[in-house]
């Protein structure tokens, strides 16, 4: 029998912060089967089996999460005594989850398709190829990278991971390949470090902070990465670390795919992150104190890492969640900073290479560093993008691209060792493209900004743009839309824009 699985969203609202802990969180540990037979399981058998992860604690079933939060954790919505479509609710505080499941008469196959599995790693894990056949295998597979469902978290660095089959994800819930928000530390520092960044001093910029309203909840925006809490009458000052920075701090684990993706021109329809529960962190970006998230099939790949021949179909990113516990509907902010198709961020050493990669339709908003391929590229090595195709429209507050919204191609710092370069070859954007940001976060056809790379680094070859550009920085220094960055410093090859530029 065909299973049905309708996914709907699952919603968080972040409170409290004490020190550097992470906010409350709720979060699905492995996920409930989708389909049941009637009178064969019941509540407490139902509520035994299935695991949870509230805030940092280890996983528990929810009869345990029921007996040690029970003035905060209700259950709602199990019922297996007859035939239907049913909801479950879980809420703990003001967070919730929902599944939808279905009750049937007839027999259900022993082996449930959407459930992560593990047989196509278990049977050989040092073999060199793995090969993905189902939507359970790839859940399976995010789980690995990620570290979830009792799995020891693997990069599978030197390994190739092959698509044997369309995966279609339409109305259900994908948790990225490499989850994480970009910035993964908030590191204390003293007043007079805070200050110096505000470029005041410590008693004026207190006496800001207190006479105005907190940019988020409790926490007030001090400068670029760096922000305050109040705690009684007293300020703790923060600054937020990006994950190629943490890889260097002692005990601090990073999980990102490593390995080469070959999606073999299989298609990813509805990729989306409509009711995905990110993990809770609240950090301050350039302009603004946020609860971020990167999304993408990979949410945060490693250098070295290879993701090539796939095409996506109804990308939906919506870059915010729907709460629907209140009776209104309301929009609840959990901006994405670096989401694409492919990758929301990447970090470390080494190359990044991603092509023939073809988004036929949909659409990618987030807050910043939005792109239709890549969101950020952050690591230290080269970025090659070749053989790209974009239809969907990318939208943003900040630096937002028909392929990649940022890039850096840094340099070591005496400036003489190149570490890396950017080359997109053989590139076509047809989608809009739409930036709200100001400065140098604005909108470009195949990349807003590429960063301190110098001109003979940075390659456009062979890129043409048919879509809609809206939020140029110029139209003069960018090549008619189509890239900005670094005083437009670049070298170009046979690249025409047709679209309509604002």
């Amino acid at each position: 029998m065909k299973k049905f699985l309708l996914l709907l969203i699952a919603l968080f609202v972040f409170i409290g912060l004490v020190g550097c802990a992470k906010l409350d969180s709720l979060q699905w540990e492995d996920f409930p089967n989708s389909v049941y037979k009637v009178g064969e399981t019941n509540e407490a058998q139902f509520k035994d089996a299935v695991k949870i992860k509230i805030n940092d604690l280890e996983p528990m079933s929810l009869t345990e999460a029921l007996n040690q939060f029970k003035n905060d954790l209700t259950i709602s919505g199990l019922d297996f005594s007859e035939p239907g479509f049913k909801t479950l609710v879980i809420k703990y505080k003001s967070l919730s989850l929902y599944w939808n499941y279905q009750v049937v008469e007839d027999e259900i196959s022993e082996v449930d398709p959407e459930k992560p599995a593990y047989a196509w790693y278990d049977s050989d894990p040092h073999k060199s190829t793995f090969e993905i056949n189902t939507l359970g295998d790839l859940y399976g597979f995010a789980n690995i990278v990620n570290g979830k469902d009792e799995r020891t978290a693997f990069d599978f660095k030197g390994k190739t991971v092959v698509l044997k089959t369309d995966i279609d994800l339409s109305g259900k819930i994908w948790t990225p390949i490499g989850e994480g928000p970009r910035k993964a530390l908030n590191e204390k520092i003293d007043a007079e470090e805070a200050a110096t960044a505000a470029k005041t001093s410590v008693y004026d910029l207190e006496a800001s902070l207190n006479s105005r309203t907190p940019d988020f909840q409790n926490y007030y925006f001090v400068a670029s990465h760096k922000f305050a809490k109040k705690v009684g009458d007293n300020f703790e000052y923060y600054q937020s670390i990006d994950m190629a920075d943490s890889l260097d701090l002692e005990g601090v684990s990073v999980k990102g795919f490593a390995g080469t993706f070959d999606g073999q021109g299989h298609e990813i329809i509805g990729l989306s992150d409509i009711g995905y529960t990110p993990e809770a962190l609240v950090y301050a970006s350039s302009t603004d104190v946020l609860n971020g998230y990167t999304f993408g099939l990979f949410g945060k790949v490693k250098g070295g890492a290879t993701v090539k021949n796939l095409t996506f179909e109804n990308v939906q990113v919506l870059g915010y969640y729907i709460d629907l516990t209140s009776g209104t509907p309301q929009k609840v902010t959990a901006e994405i900073d670096g989401a694409g198709s492919v990758i929301g961020y990447t970090f470390g050493e080494g190359t990044i290479t991603v092509e023939n990669i073809n988004v036929l339709s949909g659409f990618i908003n987030g807050a910043d560093g939005i792109g239709g391929i890549i969101g950020r590229a952050y690591h230290n090595g080269s970025l090659y993008v070749r053989n790209i195709v974009n239809r969907a429209t990318i939208s943003s507050e900040g630096h937002t691209g028909g392929v990649v919204g940022y890039a850096v191609a840094d340099v070591k710092e005496d400036e003489t060792v190149k570490i890396g370069e950017i080359k997109f070859e053989n590139i076509q954007n047809h989608g809009d493209i739409i930036s709200s940001g100001s400065g140098s976060k604005r909108a470009g056809a195949i990349i807003n900004y590429h960063g301190d790379a110098k001109t003979k680094d940075v390659y456009f070859i062979n890129c043409r743009n048919f879509g809609r550009i809206e939020g140029l920085y110029t139209k003069e220094n960018n090549r008619y839309g189509m890239w900005n960055g670094n005083g437009g410093k670049y070298h170009e090859e046979n690249c025409y824009n047709y679209g309509i530029l604002n």
